[in-house]
């Protein structure tokens, strides 16, 4: 099969899975995709649309139970070497392997940080990193548009709790004074700043140095835009 709408439109109907039965799942998995259409399936089938988005690739993948490397370029394997379940993370130890992991929100960052297993139930959604990482990868949307235009409100964040010496222009969640915050890293002269990337806000605003009561929680490992 040579195109991408091929490769769906079978993998859909190996799955035994209608267009509508397929945005039921994906939706149910992924309720952030809530712009999803059966036009956008009926499109991707037909190849009117060529290319899909990091996190609308996620969840075909996952629902359609195959590899998103065969899914879009039609290499590799079609199936992944086993299933997994969108539940629960895949017991991965090293770094040698793609794993799931856990989305957390801004309000509940504290408690994840202070205790990630407590805060893990059966209602908690995992994304599949693109890349290998740690076991202490947790994922959070961006908001806001302090970071734009480079980060869209919404785009999902891979933040490794195990890197907290990042290095310049690298991509940080820091704590002060009890918030939480998503900056870049600069260092200029020797000096270690947050940088705001909107060039939209005040000057004043887009650099703030990094005091003693400052805290680097995570560095961003990679990022998975919102549709």
């Amino acid at each position: 099969m040579g195109t991408l709408s091929e490769r769906l439109k079978a993998r859909r109907l190996e799955r035994g899975l209608t267009q509508d039965r397929l945005i039921e799942e994906i939706k149910r998995l992924y309720p952030q995709v809530d712009s999803l259409s059966r036009m956008t399936i009926s499109n991707l089938e037909t190849g009117m649309q060529k290319s899909v988005k990091d996190l609308m690739l996620l969840a075909l993948s996952k629902v359609l139970n195959c590899n998103a490397e065969w899914l879009v370029c039609g290499t590799g394997e079609k199936e992944p070497p086993c299933p997994s379940a969108i539940s629960q993370p895949l017991n991965v130890e090293d770094k040698t392997h793609l794993q799931y992991c856990p989305v957390q929100s801004w309000e509940q960052l504290h408690s994840f940080i202070q205790a990630p297993d407590a805060t893990i139930s059966e209602t908690t959604q995992f994304l599949l990193c693109p890349l290998p990482t740690g076991p202490r990868t947790f994922v959070l949307k961006v908001r806001g548009e302090a970071m734009a235009p480079r980060f869209k409100d919404g785009d999902w964040l891979f933040i490794d709790l195990d890197q907290i010496e990042p290095a310049h222009n690298q991509f940080v969640i820091s704590r002060h004074d009890g918030e939480y915050t998503f900056k870049q890293l600069q260092v200029i002269e020797g000096r270690n700043f947050l940088k705001v990337s909107n060039p939209d806000y005040p000057p004043a605003l887009r650099y703030v140095e990094i005091t003693g009561s400052h805290t680097i929680i995570g560095t961003v490992i990679t990022t998975v835009s919102s549709l």
